[in-house]
Formats: C-alpha cells, structure tokens, sequence
C-alpha cells in the first residue's frame, strides 16, 4: 500500500501541473472520497455485508492518503515565505502525532464494546467496536473534507499577502 500511495503522489503531481497547477480540485476529490468511504464502510457495518469489496475500499483510502506533493506547495504558495518552512516541518510533525493519537483513540473506541475470547486466546471485536472506530472516522474526514473546500486555489502563484 506504502508503493501504491508513493506512486499515486507522484501521479497527483503530475496531473496538478497538466491541469495549470490547479491543486483544491486533487484535495477535494480526495478528501470527498474518504468520505465516500467510510460512509460505505459504515453502511456494510450496519447492513452487515460481507464482501470483499472493502479491500477495495481500503484500497481507495489508499489512493487518497498521499496528497504531499500537492500541500508542501500550497503551504509554500499561502503563506509568508519566513513562515513556509516551520509550516511544512509542523504539517510533517502532525501526520505522526496524529498516527499515536489516533491508534490510542482507535483501542479506546474499540475498548467501549467488551470481545468476545476465542478459545485459542483470540479476542474477537464485535460489529459495534468497529462500527464506533468508522464513525469516528468518517467525522474526522468530513472535518477534513470541510477543510479541503476552503482551501484557495493558488495556481502556482504565491497568495500569501492576499490571504493576510
């Protein structure tokens, strides 16, 4: 999956500048489509479907999970060029407190609903854990997809002084 997301952000850099370095409408699709996910995610939980195409869908999170190629300009184009640096270092800081923060927040969601103990030692998280941890998911990604349609589209230009 790592191939898959380092590729795909080569592939978003690309198409940015064929498209005239428009970058809001990469983030928007991608943010749109992690929404689309967990909602599907959510929906199989509910209805308890059981298929394979939530490897796919996982597949899909994946296709969306590398928009770097496409952020590090923005920082660089929306803000002050003294604060563009501390910007990104801040951004890359974030992606792994949130990693922690959210692995915790997954085992405490997952925690609220008791597992069922298999026989070998195994314990098993009923539909309600997971359907806990994708509901809180989804929300983060709505926030997230909230956040990618208000970002300005900059075209390659620094925007910076009128943002401020």
């Amino acid at each position: 999956m790592a191939t898959i997301a380092a590729v795909v952000g080569m592939v978003l850099a690309v198409l940015s500048r064929l498209a005239g370095n428009r970058r809001r409408i990469f983030v928007q699709v991608c943010t749109a489509t992690v929404v689309a996910v967990f909602f599907l995610i959510i929906v199989a939980l509910v209805f308890d479907i059981r298929t394979s195409g939530i490897a796919v869908l996982f597949c899909l999170l994946t296709l969306t999970s590398n928009l770097g190629a496409l952020v590090v300009p923005l920082i660089h184009e929306t803000n002050p060029a003294r604060l563009a640096g501390t910007t990104v270092c801040f951004m890359n800081f974030n992606s792994y407190i949130v990693v922690a923060l959210l692995g915790n927040l997954v085992g405490l969601l997952m925690n609220l609903f008791r597992p069922e103990l298999q026989a070998d030692g195994i314990m098993l998280y009923g539909r309600g854990s997971y359907l806990t941890v994708f509901t809180a998911l989804f929300l983060l990604a709505c926030f997230s997809a909230y956040c990618g349609w208000k970002i300005r589209e900059t075209k390659g230009r620094c925007i910076a002084a009128e943002i401020t």
